[in-house]
């Protein structure tokens, strides 16, 4: 997958936009490419997979606006808060190359987004379309990047970094688990979209966001073993799991996650994004290393 990749991305280094390979290319998917890059580069140690992960990234850098945005080669010709998520994998470069261009990047676009966050944790520009509320799965995305980036950086915007996700994940968290009919029961499943005041009147999940939200819990809980946060992602995990279709005939169901639920929700409806199966993958491996530190934890206060 990852030499496919460099053989169809285009003469700049820039990875194609939208579904298919298609003429033109975009920020986000450009950095969610040079994740799988670098991931490759350090796994075999081949040089190729780290120069197409340089390419990309001095793309991303020559289209970069001075405030740190990026508002070109974007999806919907707008800047999103959720390019974060770009940041993340500039930055993560930066740890392998050291070129500090990648660090002043990352960093640029970290703080274009921090300006963005309001009192109460939520981040504008979060959304698809100005305008529109965001569904939780790019709020999800927005945080991710965050978080990761706070990871590894260093300076006077780590703190304020972690401070912001923080806010943000503890509303989430709230709506979450208050979505009870009873204080022993499951919660609801957590609403697909939210305004500014972290509300909604929507009646069906973003599975996507279910699942991002399950990975960006846990990582909290590895960061400061809050266990409100791993309860809550294993209840996403289990949440989204039970709406897989195990005995579909058809394999491009089986197993596979909607977009939303019940499947004629907003976002991807009526469809099975692979990006679902991916993140519900990604969760479960976290919780499984999660439960595993637990038990060792536990044995561990036994015996001593």
């Amino acid at each position: 997958m990852a030499d496919w990749g460099m053989q169809i991305r285009l003469p700049d280094g820039a990875v194609r936009g939208g579904i298919g390979a298609n003429a033109y290319p975009v920020v986000f998917n450009t950095g969610q490419v040079i994740l799988g890059w670098t991931a490759m580069y350090r796994h075999t140690r081949e040089q190729r997979y780290l120069d197409a992960a340089c390419r990309a990234a001095d793309w991303l850098v020559s289209i970069q606006d001075d405030d740190g945005k990026w508002s070109r080669h974007t999806f919907n010709s707008i800047p999103h808060a959720y390019h974060s998520r770009v940041a993340w994998p500039v930055l993560d470069l930066y740890t392998i190359t050291r070129d500090q261009r990648y660090r002043h990047s990352a960093e640029a676009n970290i703080r274009w987004v921090l300006s963005l966050a309001e009192p109460n944790g939520w981040i504008r520009e979060m959304a698809f379309k100005r305008g529109e509320q965001p569904f939780a799965h790019t709020i999800a995305y927005t945080l991710r990047g965050l978080f990761e980036c706070a990871r590894l950086g260093e300076g006077d915007w780590v703190g304020q970094t972690d401070r912001v996700v923080l806010d943000a994940c503890e509303r989430v968290l709230t709506r979450y688990e208050c979505r009870k009919t009873d204080p022993r029961a499951m919660p609801k499943y957590l609403q697909g979209r939210f305004d500014e005041n972290w509300r909604s009147q929507d009646r069906w999940s973003c599975l996507t966001g279910d699942v991002q939200f399950a990975i960006i819990f846990l990582r909290l809980f590895e960061h400061n073993g809050d266990p409100r946060f791993l309860n809550a992602a294993l209840k996403f995990i289990d949440q989204v799991k039970a709406t897989q279709s195990l005995g579909a005939l058809n394999p491009g169901i089986r197993g596979a996650v909607g977009g939303s639920y019940p499947i004629w929700g907003t976002y991807t409806r009526f469809g099975f994004p692979n990006w679902a199966a991916k993140f519900l993958v990604d969760a479960m491996l976290l919780a499984g290393s999660a439960l595993d530190r637990l038990r060792r934890e536990t044995v561990s206060c036994v015996v001593s």
